[in-house]
């Protein structure tokens, strides 16, 4: 990720609580991040990631992954880039194969279509209270309005 120094994206000394260059290595290392300093010394992590995982319950192999949300293409959509030609490197996130060869833009869209074919939407109504699993369930929210409570109980 790009360092920034506005207030647009976070930047690395904020990601890693430090100002210091080897302190934000070495907590990368530690959460499994490759690195690398671009001559504007623009910090860039990658990681690679399975795109399924066992559910630690079940043991059902479930697709968990954010491949549409950290690819290139879900930010150059979004207002703040639309009509400037970023490269896909320039990005605050972007999701390539494990070998580092691009997605087809044919696949990252599949997969999009196929979850919104899976979505389900409700009307919200004063009390209502959802409970899911995480990881057995891709959540997220269209728009909203009024108050809201949002308690969330997270367990790996």
């Amino acid at each position: 990720m790009p360092d920034k120094s506005n207030d647009e994206y976070m930047n690395w000394q904020h990601l890693f609580s430090t100002e210091d260059k080897q302190e934000a290595e070495r907590r990368a290392a530690e959460k499994g991040y490759h690195f690398t300093w671009s001559s504007s010394q623009d910090l860039y992590l990658w990681q690679n990631r399975p795109v399924f995982k066992r559910h630690p319950l079940t043991g059902s192999k479930i697709w968990f992954n954010q491949i549409t949300a950290m690819h290139s293409s879900y930010y150059q959509a979004m207002p703040t880039f639309i009509g400037k030609d970023i490269p896909d490197d320039k990005c605050p996130c972007h999701t390539c194969y494990g070998d580092g060869s691009a997605i087809e833009p044919e696949v990252i869209q599949h997969i999009r279509a196929t979850f919104w074919a899976c979505a389900v939407g409700f009307q919200w109504r004063t009390g209502d209270l959802l409970a899911l699993d995480n990881l057995a369930v891709q959540h997220g929210r269209i728009g909203y309005s009024g108050e809201r409570k949002i308690l969330a109980y997270l367990s790996c």
